[in-house]
């Protein structure tokens, strides 16, 4: 049976997580506050402005020694990027200063006088009656915005439309239903032709309300839980009760299990309508007029209301080596909050990162970055990507996110915004964060020798199913992977760890999986070791399947295939590393082989190991000796659940590690 090697087990484990210097020592410093002057000379008493004043002061200091630039409190409004380059390496930190809040905005502010009441009968019209009197109209024409431009006919993720934001809150677009979606009645046309979309029958006449001639668009999981499209309704035909849209969606409408008429469940919802604007909190642009319509849902004159407009990034680091951002909060920006672009030794710390339209931290390429005791929390996208590293040559990045609480994300980009994305990466570290409340993923990995370890994720595919806390896909060479040690619970639509669709070579031990719907998922792939988890109350405590044979896993498979031949697998370091490679193709490429499942216990789960295949399919597969415990961890809830592992006989999981550490330590 081809197993991973004991070298490479060992050399995944001393991955280290790239630990830069917290801080630089003494050195020079300099100043900046909201109420300080560019021409001043940046000092405690003389601040500067801009942190582009500081920035290029601090470029003739740092050869000298380190560079502290010091943020006074207040609010930085910015309608730029503020960048930081090659020229800017050196040990230089941007923080705040000792007990100063310190905002950095990538958003206008709205004033109640630019907030006008709806007078035109006309547009009354269109206002739902319980709503006429409170909604207040907003000319952005006038207000100089930019991205308020009609939509494209076909929109994936997000239209990249302005953001409204009130009291600190995201305001949602006005959309029908209000609660739970409206479904297809039945699909007459999946995919259409020429310049038109799929067609299907309604259910609700209200669909007849709706000026298609103005634009009308609607947003949906049309085909399967994890796609979702913001479609232009072409036609509307009142007497047929169908909707024709004026795009086709990537593999038509329909649910591609019930193909050609669809389920009857496909959920959709009518976006950025005014008719449909009927509840406080609620707005939308005319795009025709220029003018978005808002129902606050409190009195203007007391709420801070922030208006989104900038789709680039706040901070961006370019090749820049040994910085350091600390202490500030960052938001309101309608693209990423920070992005990294090579360069060595970066460090986001103790950052608050919030209501922005993308990600918040996005690293690709380079070495040895960090982000560290971070909150990232409503964001439009994801939290934290960390890419890098040569895949060919196996050489690590070094990059980590630790102790980060990353919560309430994917609010505009419904699925795969990850709390934490490392793919196509080598040698990242993923410890010790809280990761909740999504639609879709948890933490998308792939790529080699990265750890997962110690992090807590519940609440996620809140939406969205088929889907993991951990999630990795369609890759027989993503490999030497350890996930270790995580608390994965209270997420009924998810597969606690979950490689999908042939995924391949990763190391799974010492989870804790709870009231999920399978805790480990393998699906088709090969040398997943799985052992010593602990899964409680799930519907699978562990899954593996031969879907290889059905789906033609063989040597015609594009993506599997082209995977393996880029890396050289038959050749060092791959060879050395895994070797089980060397015969990946010639080996039974179709079955899944060289899975271990052993010392796994199940606890209460509907079924403990769900076996999807034929027998001889799993031929090469072992199964240890794992063991059904339905007599323990009698307990009601998650946290009832924390203190039942920390007595016997589950002293040996480390229950009180995982998480965010109390000392917010980058180890």
């Amino acid at each position: 049976m081809t197993r991973i090697s004991l070298l490479t087990v060992l050399s995944v484990l001393t991955v280290a997580g790239g630990l830069c210097a917290s801080s630089f020592g003494a050195g020079a410093e300099l100043f900046i506050s909201p109420s300080g002057d560019d021409a001043n000379p940046g000092t405690k008493e003389k601040p500067f402005a801009t942190l582009e004043a500081a920035r290029d002061a601090a470029r003739s200091r740092r050869k000298s020694g380190p560079v502290t630039v010091r943020l006074g409190g207040g609010d930085y409004f910015r309608t730029k990027t503020f960048s930081l380059a090659q020229e800017d390496s050196g040990r230089v930190s941007f923080v705040a200063s000792p007990g100063a809040k310190v905002r950095l905005i990538g958003a206008r502010i709205v004033k109640p006088r630019d907030f006008a009441r709806v007078t035109d009968k006309a547009t009354l019209a269109r206002i739902s009656p319980e709503a006429r009197k409170h909604v207040v109209r907003l000319d952005l024409a006038a207000l100089g915005v930019r991205n308020c431009l009609r939509w494209a006919d076909l929109i994936r993720n997000s239209p990249g439309t302005i953001e409204l934001f009130f009291g600190g809150k995201r305001m949602g677009l006005a959309r029908w239903p209000n609660g739970r979606p409206a479904t297809m009645k039945r699909v007459l046309d999946n995919n259409g032709s020429g310049k038109v979309g799929g067609t299907f029958e309604y259910r609700d006449d209200r669909h007849a309300n709706w000026p298609v001639d103005r634009g009308v668009w609607v947003r949906g999981y049309w085909r399967v839980p994890w796609q979702i499209e913001i479609v232009r309704i072409a036609a509307i035909d009142a007497r047929r009760r169908t909707v024709t849209l004026a795009a086709r969606v990537a593999g038509g409408i329909g649910s591609k299990y019930a193909r050609p008429h669809g389920s009857g469940t496909e959920p959709y919802w009518a976006v950025n309508l005014l008719e449909e604007l009927d509840r406080p909190g609620e707005w939308c642009i005319d795009f025709e007029t220029k003018r978005l319509y808002f129902w606050p849902p409190a009195a203007i004159e007391k709420n801070e209301i922030l208006l989104s407009d900038m789709p680039e990034p706040l901070i961006s680091l370019k090749g820049a080596s040994h910085v350091v951002l600390r202490g500030m909060t960052l938001e309101g920006g309608l693209g990423d909050a920070i992005t990294i672009t090579g360069g060595a030794e970066n460090l986001i710390d103790a950052m608050e990162i919030r209501n922005f339209g993308a990600w918040g931290v996005l690293v690709r390429g380079g070495k040895r970055h960090g982000v560290n005791a971070c909150s990232i929390h409503d964001m439009g996208g994801g939290g934290i990507e960390l890419s890098g590293g040569d895949r060919k040559t196996l050489t690590p990045a070094g990059h980590f996110a630790t102790n980060n609480h990353i919560h309430h994300y994917g609010q505009v980009q419904k699925v795969y915004a990850a709390a934490v994305k490392t793919v196509n990466a080598v040698g990242n570290r993923v410890a010790h964060n809280l990761i909740h409340d999504a639609p879709h993923v948890g933490v998308l990995l792939g790529g080699n020798d990265n750890v997962l370890e110690y992090n807590e994720i519940s609440r996620v595919c809140l939406v969205s199913n088929d889907m993991g806390g951990f999630y990795s896909y369609h890759d027989w060479t993503s490999r030497g992977n350890v996930l270790r040690y995580n608390f994965v619970h209270s997420s009924p639509n998810a597969h606690g760890i979950y490689f999908d669709d042939g995924d391949s070579g990763d190391i799974v031990y010492g989870n804790v999986l709870y009231r999920l719907d399978a805790g480990v998922f393998v699906g088709g792939g090969h040398d997943n070791i799985v052992t010593g988890n602990l899964a409680i109350e799930c519907r699978k405590g562990v899954h593996i399947d031969a879907r290889g044979v059905s789906r033609g896993y063989n040597l015609t498979h594009r993506r599997l295939v082209g995977a393996v031949k880029r890396v050289n697998h038959k050749q060092p370091p791959w060879s050395e590393k895994y070797p089980a490679m060397v015969r990946i193709l010639e080996f039974h490429p179709d079955l899944p082989t060289g899975n271990v499942f052993r010392g796994n216990t199940w606890v209460r789960c509907e079924r403990d190991f769900n076996r999807s295949g034929r027998k001889e399919h799993l031929r090469f597969t072992t199964f240890g000796k794992n063991a059904e415990r339905n007599d323990i961890l009698k307990i009601q809830n998650a946290e009832q659940l924390r203190s039942a592992l920390r007595k016997p006989p589950f002293k040996h999981v480390p229950i009180d590690k995982i998480g965010p550490r109390k000392d917010k330590s980058i180890q």
